[in-house]
């Protein structure tokens, strides 16, 4: 297949997939525009009964449609009979009235995501849930499963230190701070932390479609979960029984190549926002928004603001507010009321939004799976080369972005080779879905991904924010149709809607 290249609205970061750990929203009509519901009960008496089978875990209910259990795994998949860690899984039952599809196993991206807390909080998953049995579980180093044991304090002291420094001392203090808080981890972690990369998770699914009794699952990964989904296709292409990739992420590459690209993309998707400021009329707070970000970063650069509970707001919490727009354009408003506050002198609101990116995932686990998942810079000098680079090409955002993976330069653990090439060969089709102003997952990286899959179906979603399947009636119905039916789409059909 031959893929043109669409609009460029942005470019990945790994970064921004801690944001991206929401992943789907559950809000909308199911059925609006030709939706799930509608799709799934005209062809109802198409569809044939797939009976629960028996599951060795012991499910107990843990909210209104929730059941809980916890699967035991090996702490190496390498090592079957050696040690084990609990891992939390979550299922809502399928509601019917139509006939049981089986499972499907969900991962609302990170990493560092609780697929826990996303089964339980979301709705019925614009319809799906009627169908199949919604499972999700906490990765390895997440929530309610084995966890990363690393010092909170010194988590802190480095998310909120200086990622753009412009003095050897300020540079200084920021390799420290991250070399601290890698350094916890591992005191704190023990054998966890060499066992905690997208390869180990996959080896976890695996045991939890065997627990669960089925022969095959089908599975949706948003964003980040996209990754885990592409590596567990490639190596159990027989146990899927229909996949769906949603914002996705090319696993095959280096995390400097990730962030590179992330750093322009950002940097274009922030002027823009900057520069529609004024369509807001009264809300915006100043006629030249740009300089007023300049100002406040230069502000806080020199002199940062420490609020009554003792959070220091840096030039850093700007930069990372600064990406919230570029996930949800709902947030605009929000996000410059709370920078004309910080022009005023207070930033309180601004460190608040930062706080709400940084609280989205679990960041030990998302960076300690970031580590172990992608080739990365391994001294300190040869990141600051790079962290000056992304800073020459996106100067308000390539800094931050670079260095708040400074950490795995520190990691007791990495990846020396990149993964791949992932085929998935003898895999079922997998439906690749491609939002053309997705900031975090952009619609070139679905592209990709779907060329180089053996059976990958392009399904591009002419659309805003990150994912799709939330905010486009046509992409529900053609993921639904799919799962249901294992009809996918044209390859490279586009919904507008």
């Amino acid at each position: 297949m031959t893929r043109g290249v669409r609009r460029l609205v942005a470019l990945v970061t790994v970064v921004a997939l801690a944001a991206a750990a929401c992943g789907d929203d559950s809000s909308g009509d199911s059925t609006a525009g030709g939706g799930l519901g509608s799709v799934g009960r005209s062809a109802e008496a198409e569809l044939v009964e797939h009976p629960r089978p028996e599951t060795s875990l012991d499910f107990r209910a843990c909210g209104s449609t929730t059941e809980c259990a916890t699967l035991l795994v090996p702490l190496d998949p390498a090592d079957p009979d050696g040690p084990t860690i609990d891992l939390s899984v979550a299922r809502r039952l399928a509601t019917g009235p139509g006939p049981r599809q089986g499972v499907l196993v969900v991962n609302p991206g990170g990493p560092g995501a609780s697929g826990v807390d996303y089964v339980s909080a979301v709705a019925d998953l614009h319809g799906l849930n009627e169908w199949f049995d919604l499972v999700s579980w906490d990765p390895r180093g997440v929530g309610g499963s084995a966890r990363l044991q690393c010092d909170r304090t010194a988590m802190a002291t480095f998310r909120t230190a200086d990622h753009a420094p412009t003095t050897a001392a300020a540079q200084a203090a920021l390799d420290e701070a991250a070399a601290a808080f890698a350094e916890s981890c591992a005191a704190g972690s023990g054998d966890l932390l060499d066992h905690l990369g997208t390869e180990a998770t996959v080896a976890d699914i695996e045991e939890l479609r065997q627990a669960l009794g089925e022969e095959q699952v089908s599975y949706l990964g948003l964003s980040y979960g996209t990754f885990i989904g592409q590596i567990y296709a490639d190596r159990h292409p027989d146990r899927v029984r229909a996949m769906v990739l949603d914002g996705v992420v090319e696993p095959t590459g280096d995390i400097t190549d990730l962030l590179r690209a992330q750093a322009v993309a950002f940097e274009e998707i922030l002027a823009e926002t900057l520069d529609s400021c004024a369509d807001l009329g009264d809300a915006c707070p100043t006629d030249d928004a740009g300089r007023l970000f300049d100002e406040v970063a230069a502000s806080l650069g020199t002199d940062p603001v420490t609020l009554d509970d003792g959070r220091v707001v840096t030039p850093t919490a700007l930069a990372i507010a600064s990406l919230l727009p570029g996930y949800d354009p709902s947030l605009v408003p929000t996000y410059f009321a709370r920078l004309g506050r910080a022009g005023d002198g207070d930033a309180a609101g601004l460190f608040d939004l930062a706080d709400r990116y940084w609280t989205l995932g679990d960041y030990p686990a998302y960076i300690g799976t970031l580590c172990l998942d992608l080739v990365h810079p391994t001294d300190a000098a040869e990141q600051q080369r790079f962290a000056e680079e992304l800073a020459e090409a996106a100067p308000r955002l390539g800094a931050p972005i670079a260095n708040e993976v400074l950490p795995c330069v520190f990691w007791s653990t990495r990846r020396t080779e990149p993964l791949g090439p992932l085929r998935a060969a003898d895999a079922p089709p997998i439906l690749v879905v491609g939002n053309t102003g997705d900031a975090a997952t952009p619609v070139e990286l679905a592209e990709q991904v779907a060329e180089r899959l053996d059976t990958g179906v392009l399904l591009i979603h002419d659309g805003e924010g990150h994912t799709s399947l939330a905010s486009s009636p046509c992409v529900r119905h053609e993921v639904l149709t799919y799962l249901l039916h294992l009809l996918p789409p044209v390859d490279d059909t586009v919904c507008e809607t």
